[in-house]
């Protein structure tokens, strides 16, 4: 495999990273809301999450390559066959939620946290990240996968600082839990916050499938998944286990990243290392997200030329943004949030789920216009 080609895979593999590095999850946080919550369980869960993820994410990035269908909607309507009018405007409503409030947190959070860093206006900065957002957004798949794998790496590298030395310094507190099975939960309630999560992340697909031109064969898809499993496992995990090496105090800190940094190695410098984290994050899943939205509605209507659809692509991510930044401004963010909280549910079932079973069932049938290899069939 050509380093060209390398590099297109694992921009499509980055892309989930970065989107799962949402402002949630640079904090902490989310970790906490899901996992650490039950005890013990936490060393393991996160990563059997990802696992989970990765086989749902190695059907779709299949069938989007061997369909070569890049817009979620095309895509849902040939994958769901022959359930697809049921499906396909769940799925709609679904990811039009996630889409509005995911960006709109990530307006609120990193307006936050400009403002508790430089001390400028919170107004200002969201519109400072409205329009770096819109402005890699309308530069389209390539630009956004290259962007995805320089974050990914830096990502990568921060969490690993942070969390990685707090994990090697403090495994006997780790080991302490696990030992004595500290959980006020059980197996059960953690396995299905576990769950949850799955479903809750895994209706970010419309981004995903964006991106997913470089997918050209079933070696493609796996390789891919096996890419994007190792990265999130690698940074879930060690979050979580970070975490846990101050559990149960941690639980209710509000912004757990910064207390695991500063109790660690960090120190003073900790709150500007994870201030950069959580801004990247919170840019980069406003992106992908913005960017599968915004294919959604140049897919309605008919391009005539390539100049057309762009300028059309540029008309719906403006709209887009324009619109999920007047809901972090506005107040609006509580109200939607009653209904995102049922979408770990509505991920699990609507997605999740019915992926797994259609990917065992179907993927024998998907045909690429390329062997394994890459080279194109007769």
């Amino acid at each position: 495999m050509s380093f060209k080609r390398f590099s297109g895979i694992f921009g499509v593999a980055s892309v989930w990273l970065t989107t799962h590095f949402g402002g949630g999850f640079a904090s902490g946080r989310q970790i906490i809301d899901f996992y650490a919550n039950h005890g013990w369980y936490a060393v393991f869960m996160p990563v059997i999450a990802m696992a989970l993820q990765a086989w749902v994410m190695y059907y779709v990035w299949m069938y989007a390559g061997a369909s070569r269908t890049f817009e979620y909607g095309s895509w849902a309507r040939g994958f769901y066959k022959p359930w697809q009018k049921a499906a396909v405007p769940l799925f709609e409503i679904s990811y039009v939620i996630l889409l509005l409030v995911a960006t709109s947190v990530a307006f609120a959070t990193g307006g936050a946290t400009v403002r508790d860093m430089l001390g400028t206006p919170y107004i200002l900065n969201t519109i400072l990240i409205a329009i770096a957002i819109f402005l890699l957004t309308i530069k389209g798949a390539k630009a956004i996968r290259g962007a995805s794998s320089l974050i990914a790496v830096i990502v990568m590298t921060g969490l690993v600082v942070i969390y990685g030395t707090n994990v090697v310094v403090d495994f006997e507190e780790i080991m302490m839990v696990v030992g004595e099975g500290t959980t006020d939960t059980g197996l059960f309630p953690a396995a299905w916050s576990m769950l949850l999560y799955l479903g809750f992340q895994i209706l970010c697909v419309g981004g995903y499938v964006a991106v997913a031109q470089p997918v050209k064969s079933r070696k493609d898809a796996r390789l891919v998944a096996i890419l994007a499993f190792l990265g999130n496992g690698l940074i879930i995990t060690l979050t979580s286990l970070g975490i846990m090496t101050h559990y149960p105090d941690i639980l209710p800190v509000e912004v757990p990243s910064i207390y695991v940094a500063a109790e660690g190695i960090g120190g003073s410098f900790a709150p500007w290392v994870v201030s950069l984290l959580i801004l990247l994050g919170v840019f980069t899943t406003g992106v992908n997200l913005v960017y599968g939205g915004a294919k959604r509605i140049v897919a309605f209507w008919v391009s005539e030329t390539a100049e057309i659809e762009r300028r059309k692509m540029i008309l719906s991510a403006g709209i887009y943004v324009i619109l999920t930044w007047i809901i972090a401004l506005a107040g609006l963010l509580p109200l939607i949030q009653v209904g995102y909280g049922y979408l770990g549910y509505v991920g699990l079932f609507l997605v999740a789920l019915p992926a797994i079973a259609i990917g065992l069932k179907n993927s024998g049938n998907w045909n690429f216009d390329q062997d394994e290899d890459g080279t194109p069939t007769e």
